[in-house]
């Protein structure tokens, strides 16, 4: 049996939550729980979320093992930001890779709806504005993912989408990675 078959690999703020649940109802589905493991981005990730799995024997139990003959999902936002840690990880850790799906939606509604998510969850976002949030960054440098803190405060660099597509495309094949639109799961479940 895979370890994993198949992971959801962001992007942050386009569903990828509801399409994490949909799946989960499936009777021959198994999606991790926690969520959001982050496993395979580890070296990027530990030191700066408060929650993950970053061991093999912790991620091999994230599923229910009464679901053993189920095909096995997981769901990391930020696997697409970081898509070179993470195919390398795939192609050296497992058997097979899994198949990827990337949920993507217009990256300027995904800023802002990321700002607004952040601001009501975490103490950190210190913004009193999209605005305002927008400018840090821009002072910062738009695309950097680096620093202290959650990337998920990175409001522009993870709406990036191309680089983390275009990696897992090429490590992967394309034939491995299905992207999807935010829309077309809020349309038709």
């Amino acid at each position: 049996m895979a370890l994993v078959d198949f992971v959801i690999a962001g992007a942050h703020k386009c569903a990828t939550t509801t399409l994490h649940d949909l799946l989960d109802c499936h009777s021959r589905i198994a999606m991790s729980r926690p969520k959001e493991p982050h496993y395979f981005a580890r070296t990027h990730l530990q030191s700066r979320l408060h929650t993950g799995v970053w061991d093999r024997d912790g991620y091999s139990s994230i599923w229910d093992p009464a679901g053993r003959n189920s095909v096995r999902g997981e769901s990391s936002v930020l696997y697409l930001p970081y898509a070179e840690e993470v195919t390398e990880r795939f192609l050296s850790e497992l058997d097979e890779p899994p198949r990827v799906i990337v949920s993507l939606r217009d990256p300027v509604a995904r800023a802002f709806s990321a700002y607004v998510d952040v601001k009501l969850k975490n103490p950190a976002e210190h913004a009193p504005t999209f605005d305002e949030a927008v400018h840090r960054e821009m002072e910062r440098g738009p695309w950097r993912l680096d620093g202290e803190g959650s990337p998920t405060l990175r409001h522009l660099a993870l709406g990036a989408y191309a680089d983390g597509l275009e990696t897992l495309q090429r490590r992967l094949g394309a034939d491995r990675v299905r992207v999807i639109l935010m829309e077309q799961i809020v349309r038709s479940p």
